[in-house]
């Protein structure tokens, strides 16, 4: 039996795992943040490994790993469902896990507002400025017209 499959125990012993590399955090800092790959059963339950496998002795914390393998092959195969922004938050992961080189025009210009955020701070996170930038994404202003009062 793994131990929960989900929040913040799935996290943190994700983020035990990637602790070493400034990528490989800000590889998964990038889908934590995002809130949607990690949230998926497919995802979780086809892509990360816990360690130890069963049977055998267990850390004294939690220990789980990604494939981040498996997972561009599944994207690249068409297998995981997702929007262009959605697919770009991918793709940038696993360009800073070093699994796939993305092509920054297009993973860029496929995010959505919301995505901006979670992508700035991984590039912060893998250039080992995590503490020196802060990322803030404010949200698309209304259009002017629909502040204006109907004649």
């Amino acid at each position: 039996m793994t131990p929960n499959t989900s929040g913040s125990v799935l996290f943190q012993a994700l983020r035990t795992w990637a602790s070493g590399a400034s990528a490989d955090r800000a590889a998964l800092n990038l889908l934590v943040e995002h809130g949607h790959w990690l949230d998926r059963r497919d995802v979780v339950t086809g892509y990360v490994r816990w360690v130890p496998e069963e049977g055998q002795t267990r850390p004294a914390e939690p220990l789980a790993t990604l494939d981040w393998a498996g997972l561009a092959d599944a994207l690249d195969r068409g297998d995981l469902a997702a929007s262009s922004s959605q697919e770009a938050v991918l793709r940038i992961a696993l360009s800073l896990a070093g699994v796939r080189p993305v092509d920054l025009r297009q993973a860029l210009t496929g995010l959505g507002w919301a995505s901006v955020g979670p992508v700035c701070g991984a590039v912060a996170t893998a250039a080992q400025a995590e503490h020196q930038v802060l990322v803030t994404v404010v949200p698309p202003a209304r259009p002017a017209f629909l502040d204006e009062e109907e004649l």
